[in-house]
């Protein structure tokens, strides 16, 4: 294999691996607001429960801020 063709496959093989990179973090980090509970009322674990204002999860939150004090 020639010089000119290794550096073009790897910039080339760089670029489409950056491109899956990229597509696999936008679709795992899309945001969510809803109000639905994902995980069976298992608030400690949930990324929404900063937002969440189910009555499961303020009652989490309260219990957490007992806990701290």
């Amino acid at each position: 294999m020639e010089r000119r063709q290794f550096v073009k496959k790897s910039l080339r093989y760089t670029a489409a691996l950056g491109l899956v990179a990229m597509g696999a973090y936008v679709i795992t980090s899309r945001k969510d607001d809803s109000q639905a509970c994902d995980f069976d009322f298992i608030c400690q674990n949930c990324r929404k429960k900063q937002k969440c204002q189910l009555p499961e999860a303020l009652a989490h939150k309260n219990q957490q801020q007992e806990v701290k004090k």
